[in-house]
């Protein structure tokens, strides 16, 4: 049974679900019913003005937080400058002014967006977010409740962000991402160095063999590995299941410039009939430069595959988010 947020026409609505309730409403979602990839939240800190560290945040802390989701911790590992944390449908990366929450599509990853944010400015000033899904197919496809989601997921980032600006990255009927972003990061007099990277990857109906067993059963296998050269940058990897197909998903923030080499190797070792690529790299990273450059880092161009649709987002602030979708090329 699903619940409506109503709200009276005769008054100006409080929230931004009583907004969109006077736009005809929208039912609070009730099987959770999918047919997304992937959900990613982040939320970045200003932990300079105090002093202090995310990285401080307890494991009990951390589990108060996923009881939002009803979800239990099943792994915790610390590391110098990284922390990862593991449930059945979520993974969590924390550095000392940053945490990201990745998570399977049929969590309500947005249930987390006001208390991850309240956690965070108790550390210091929430100074830039982001909450992006992959979808798979149409968000008002009839067989799901895709459409309740996401207006349930657009209602609570505005609610906590009301300045965050939303984007449709992709075709409309599938194979896109939402993607909204707040953004109030101080950049007078140099204030802050932009250097962020951010590089997904979504591979489907990738090789049997190369796929985790258990995520046949409903389970979602992760894991996470820190990289050598950077304390607090990683490598982060899921297989699972959605729509019938093997998938696997991979992220990093790696400032390194061979991203193209990485994930060449990815794609040699699950051999994907298809990838979704999504990047994002602030100003003052090497990558960015070199892409001002025209030279796309070997990030435009993959043996055997061929480039179906590309979408660029630039921004204000000199960033940009560039998806490409990349398809099996005919022999």
């Amino acid at each position: 049974m699903t619940t409506q947020w109503p709200f009276p026409r005769d008054e100006f609505p409080s929230t931004v679900q009583g907004l969109m309730s006077l736009w005809g409403g929208f039912d609070e979602p009730a099987n959770v019913t999918d047919s997304g990839c992937e959900k990613r939240y982040e939320v970045d800190v200003n932990v300079t003005e105090r002093g202090t560290s995310v990285l401080a945040v307890t494991k009990q802390q951390w589990q108060a937080l996923m009881n939002h989701l009803k979800e239990e911790i099943c792994e915790c590992n610390e590391f110098e400058e990284l922390t990862w944390i593991r449930t059945p449908q979520c993974a969590l990366m924390v550095t000392k002014d940053k945490v990201v929450v990745t998570s399977s599509a049929v969590t309500l990853l947005h249930l987390l967006v006001a208390p991850l944010m309240e956690l965070c400015n108790t550390m210091g000033t929430v100074q830039w977010a982001s909450f992006m899904r992959k979808n798979i197919a149409s968000p008002w496809e009839p067989d799901n409740e895709m459409n309740h989601v996401m207006a349930s997921e657009y209602a609570e980032l505005k609610q906590a962000f009301p300045q965050g600006k939303s984007f449709l990255i992709g075709p409309l009927d599938g194979d896109h991402y939402f993607y909204f972003v707040f953004d109030a990061l101080n950049r007078k007099n140099g204030a802050v160095l932009e250097n962020d990277s951010q590089v997904n990857l979504v591979m489907y109906n990738v090789a049997p063999e190369a796929h985790q067993s258990e995520s046949s059963n409903g389970k979602v296998v992760q894991t996470c590995t820190p990289l050598d050269n950077k304390a607090d940058e990683y490598e982060a990897l899921r297989h699972f299941y959605t729509c019938g197909q093997r998938c696997v998903t991979f992220e990093t923030n790696a400032t390194s410039e061979a991203h193209g080499d990485r994930i060449v190797k990815l794609l040699e070792e699950y051999q994907p009939d298809r990838f979704t690529l999504i990047t994002l790299f602030d100003p003052a990273t090497v990558v960015a430069q070199r892409y001002a450059k025209g030279d796309r880092c070997g990030l435009d161009k993959f043996a055997k595959y061929k480039t179906e649709n590309c979408f660029t987002n630039e921004f204000a602030h000199g960033y940009t988010v560039r998806k490409t979708v990349f398809v099996r090329a005919a022999i």
